[in-house]
């Protein structure tokens, strides 16, 4: 078997040589291109560090991006035109929690509601003080059915040692108030348990679940404790971002399942769902700063930072932001996490069953329609990562409904170059068109002794599409696509 594995690596070596020898190359250029640009043409050897640095972000960006997209099409064969619309669903989720912040955790009294006069704004914010305490009610209800008790205890011990180890800190060694501090540590539970419930879904191990919560419940409150970890709004994060796989995945048993056998049909209806999102989220009422409900309207709109934007650190000469480098982390995290999703859970030996050939793995016993919805539900929760954990680290991202097609396009010229279905090449796809972007976005051209200056970085947002059209002429399966995967 080795042998084997062998000669198949050693097989693909030779007839790849010259692409992987093109790949090294091209790596090698924009990591040294930045530096001698910046060394000879401008006097500023800092400016190189700058330029790979914004690359990276924009690549890991990309990456993040795409492999929800590639995901997608590589296992249920669907080119699914909604991704920037639950995009825009994760950032707004993420925006109306961040601005009713001061109601979620407490820090404004609840309304008085008498029977005679209920307003609207009231009953938002008894269902944002009600909400997450049902929630983790029904979840702990559910849960001492489905496990056993001594695996119920541990995952009981999980949400009482994140909440309550918050709690404990915020009262004891900051001096605040219970009462505005209680929903906070109800908010935190509420994540832990989601992410519990969410790898019981994905049918890992009852006892790996049990135990890895219990770790994720202890160690939250100590990274707060020792680090200053914002883990209210991590909490609010994760939040978001089950919110939205979980809207793709009712999307797709209710409206992709009735369409799936038609690529035709199924592109319609997911950019049917992408307008709609767009316009239906103007409609949405959120109290803007505790006070009044307000739409969000077409306007743009500014999500706050993790960290303030100002904090940064200087490596030799490059001015750096800590925003970014979380944003790499995060987002090098969520990767990671996909691949052994994909290569080391029972559930994902069957989506890379389902991948290859579906026919077979049905006969095998396989839920067809239970990968699809869980594919679409991770791949549209990647994409949902990205606005929240990733752009949310951004210099105060303008966001807008309109962004999603933005989002689409990067998705699309990312998979094109990379090769449908592709998560190395879509990893790859992403660094190349990112590197090129920062690049740019940082050159000035002069023509003509100056007559004519072109800035280069007003050309930045024409390279995803240069690339599609590039890759549609010279290698129209992609960088490490298939020709089969392309008929």
């Amino acid at each position: 078997m080795k042998n084997l594995t062998k000669d198949k690596l050693n097989e693909y070596l030779q007839e790849e040589s010259k692409l992987l020898i093109g790949l090294g190359s091209l790596l090698v250029f924009f990591l040294v291109f930045p530096f001698i640009y910046s060394f000879l043409f401008l006097g500023k050897p800092d400016l190189g560090l700058q330029m790979v640095f914004n690359g990276t972000v924009i690549s890991v960006l990309y990456a993040t991006l795409a492999m929800g997209f590639s995901l997608i099409y590589g296992i249920a064969k669907q080119l699914k035109l909604s991704a920037g619309g639950y995009y825009v669903i994760a950032a707004y989720t993420m925006y109306f929690l961040l601005e009713a912040k001061q109601i979620v955790l407490g820090n404004i009294p609840l309304p008085e509601i008498s029977a005679t006069s209920i307003k609207l704004d009231g009953l938002l914010i008894l269902g944002l003080y009600l909400l997450p305490i049902i929630i983790v009610i029904i979840i702990l209800l559910s849960l001492w059915f489905i496990f056993d008790i001594q695996e119920f205890l541990l995952m009981l011990i999980s949400p009482i040692a994140s909440g309550g180890g918050f709690i404990l800190i915020k009262v004891f060694f900051e001096k605040e108030s219970l009462d505005t501090v209680f929903l906070e540590g109800i908010y935190i539970s509420l994540a832990v348990l989601l992410i519990g419930v969410a790898a019981w879904y994905l049918e890992l191990s009852k006892r790996e679940i049990a135990i890895g919560t219990v770790i994720l419940g202890v160690t939250l409150p100590l990274l707060m404790f020792t680090i200053n970890l914002k883990i209210v709004y991590i909490a609010l994060m994760i939040c978001a971002v089950m919110f939205t796989a979980c809207l793709a995945m009712l999307s797709d048993r209710f409206l992709i399942d009735k369409v799936r056998n038609s690529h035709v049909n199924v592109l319609i209806v997911t950019f049917a769902v992408a307008l709609f999102v767009q316009n239906f989220i103007q409609i949405i009422y959120f109290p803007y700063k505790g006070e009044e409900l307000f739409p969000f309207g077409p306007e743009d709109r500014t999500l706050p930072g993790y960290i303030p934007y100002t904090d940064t650190i200087t490596i030799l000469g490059a001015r750096i932001e800590y925003l970014r480098i979380l944003s790499v982390l995060f987002s090098i995290v969520a990767i990671l996490l996909l691949y052994a999703f994909i290569w080391f859970t029972k559930m994902g030996k069957a989506l890379r069953a389902v991948a290859q050939d579906e026919e077979a793995a049905a006969l095998a016993g396989i839920d067809i329609r239970k990968i699809t919805a869980i594919v679409s539900g991770v791949g549209m929760g990647l994409i949902g990562f990205a606005a929240v954990f990733t752009s949310s680290f951004s210099a105060s991202p303008q966001w807008s409904p309109y962004m999603g097609w933005w989002v689409l396009i990067s998705c699309i010229a990312v998979v094109t170059l990379g090769g449908m279905g592709s998560l190395p090449g879509t990893a790859i796809a992403a660094f190349i068109i990112g590197f090129s972007e920062a690049i740019a976005g940082s050159m000035t051209i002069s023509i003509w002794q100056g007559v004519i200056d072109i800035p280069i970085n007003s050309l930045s947002p024409v390279i995803p599409f240069a690339a599609i059209a590039l890759v549609l002429i010279f290698k129209p399966e992609g960088l490490l696509g298939t020709k089969e995967e392309l008929e």
